[in-house]
């Protein structure tokens, strides 16, 4: 399980989220920090792509579940950037630093959609080698 590139490819990603979880994602020049979970939204996207996430890891056997959860993680993940990106741009406060935490989500979903792709190589070769022994 863990030796597959999907694997560790879908660990990096969850990995992503657990750190953007404890990880202060703004800066105010205060001093202050803003951090995910102070941001309900946010905090309910991170919590369900990380859940996600580690179903889609667990479900190493399911291969095409796998590819399912793995692409409605990624629509998930570039929504969550978005959202972030609507935050950065938009609704600014005064002196706000963003810090590269921010930028988590657009990784994370490029590493998933690597993900999908390795699974959808092993699932090619499952089948062909299925078609062979027939």
């Amino acid at each position: 399980m863990i030796q597959r590139t999907q694997t560790l490819l879908l660990l990096a990603a969850l990995a992503l989220m657990v750190l953007m979880l404890i990880l202060p994602l703004v800066e105010l020049p205060g001093g202050d920090q803003i951090y995910c979970y102070q941001m309900i939204p946010i905090l309910f996207l991170c919590i369900v792509v990380s859940l996600a996430l580690a179903a889609a890891i667990l479900l190493y056997k399911a291969r095409m579940i796998q590819i399912r959860i793995s692409v409605f993680t990624s629509v998930i993940l570039i929504g969550l950037q978005a959202w972030i990106g609507y935050y950065l741009f938009f609704d600014r406060m005064i002196g706000a630093r963003f810090s590269f935490i921010s930028a988590f989500p657009i990784i994370a979903a490029i590493l998933t959609l690597l993900a999908v792709r390795y699974i959808g190589r092993d699932e090619a070769m499952v089948r062909a080698v299925s078609r062979l022994r027939k």
